[in-house]
């Protein structure tokens, strides 16, 4: 079988991958060139940014689409299930990487790690003048509560963090308190950290309304999809001090060259690295590489978005 890799996938996964098939690696291929050649092949692997468009699956003649990450919100999973084509991922694949990057932030946050360091760079010794937040004791909400958000929940508890979350497919979670209503959710939080799945529900539900509930002087992560928050909301929450900090990994448009965000020293801004470690891209290379061999060898497929297309 012929398989197109059209983003930077790790080597093992394509040496996996070569062992059955012929594999065309294309990690810079642009959306034009990919629409032509894409009827040459049965399979497709992309991470975010090869953008799978109706157009892209409907001139295709594929048999899966492969998603090297979790998140498939660039792939239309719409019309590969109505054209009966399985989509695999690699869930799981970045937990780890992205629940201790949440973790080292919520502490760069209590502890304004960022700006102490520019200060002390700059000659500035900032010693017995700032106080930062202990952890231990403070809310943490969590906004969905799906693998990466039961771990950090996990974690924060073991340092003493109450966790709150809201997640409407979630009615229990152990010792997380979980919420029906997402504004008395909102309303409990010190530190709100976002890990939703990006959907037209949940596109700008952090908004103008949502930050007039929240505490005064709370902290925001989002390392999930930068849509889920309104940025223009967010920058007013910033200025009427009504936000004290955010780290960001995600942003509404990327990269955020453009952003009012950029000028605000009390907020982190990281290039999307959630899942760029050299464990979390072997595991996600390697999981989809074999997602993908099962679902072109006729075996069974253990992660597949559409599995109502898998049923006979």
């Amino acid at each position: 079988m012929n398989i197109i890799v059209s983003d930077h996938v790790e080597k093992e996964a394509i040496e996996y991958l070569r062992k059955n098939h012929v594999v065309a690696y294309e990690p810079e291929i642009s959306m034009e060139d990919l629409k032509k050649k894409i009827v040459d092949f049965d399979a497709i692997i992309v991470r975010s940014r090869t953008k799978v468009t109706k157009d892209i699956i409907s001139s295709s003649n594929l048999k899966v689409i492969g998603r090297a990450g979790i998140g498939v919100d660039n792939i239309d999973v719409k019309e590969a299930t109505y054209r009966k084509i399985p989509v695999v991922y690699a869930p799981g694949s970045s937990t780890q990487s992205v629940v201790e990057l949440a973790i080292g932030l919520m502490v760069a946050l209590a502890r304004d790690f960022v700006h102490l360091n520019e200060e002390t760079h700059s000659g500035n010794w900032l010693k017995g003048k700032v106080k930062g937040m202990e952890l231990a004791g403070k809310t943490l909400g969590i906004y969905g509560l799906g693998r990466i958000g039961k771990e950090v929940g996990r974690v924060a508890m073991s340092i003493g963090m109450k966790v709150h979350a809201y997640d409407p497919f979630v009615k229990e979670a152990g010792d997380i308190v979980m919420y029906t209503d997402f504004h008395e959710f909102l309303k409990s939080l010190d530190i709100l950290t976002i890990h939703a799945v990006l959907t037209d529900q949940t596109r700008h539900s952090i908004d103008e309304k949502e930050f007039a509930v929240m505490k005064e002087g709370i902290f925001i992560m989002n390392l999930s999809r930068g849509e889920i928050i309104n940025e223009n909301a967010l920058v007013n929450a910033l200025d009427s001090k009504k936000v004290r900090g955010v780290a960001l990994d995600v942003y509404e448009k990327e990269p955020p060259t453009s952003s009012p965000l950029v000028k605000y020293k009390n907020v982190i801004m990281l290039p999307h690295i959630g899942a760029a470690t050299v464990e979390a891209q072997y595991r996600a290379g390697m999981i989809v590489a074999q997602e993908v061999d099962k679902a072109l060898t006729g075996k069974s497929i253990l992660y597949c978005v559409n599995p109502e297309v898998l049923s006979k």
